[in-house]
């Protein structure tokens, strides 16, 4: 995961073809702008169901064992 900060019309880039704008924030909420190729799918992460194993990733991710930290730093 890929933690970048933006302001309002600030755009990071995906790929070679896709590109995210911040349009508008306010009160804890973020208007975003995606432009990509027709026929790109782009959904709501709450519209998708998440696999036990991302989800899994994401908490060894977030909350690594003592083993994992190890691992990390040794690769």
């Amino acid at each position: 995961m890929v933690l970048i900060s933006r302001k309002e019309a600030d755009t990071v880039q995906i790929g070679g073809d896709v590109s995210v704008t911040v349009i508008r924030s306010s009160n804890g909420e973020v208007l975003l702008g995606i432009a990509a190729p027709e026929g790109t799918r782009i959904l709501r992460s709450e519209l998708v169901e998440p696999s036990p194993l991302a989800e899994q990733d994401l908490i060894s991710l977030l909350f690594p064992t003592d083993e994992e930290r190890l691992r990390r730093k040794v690769s």
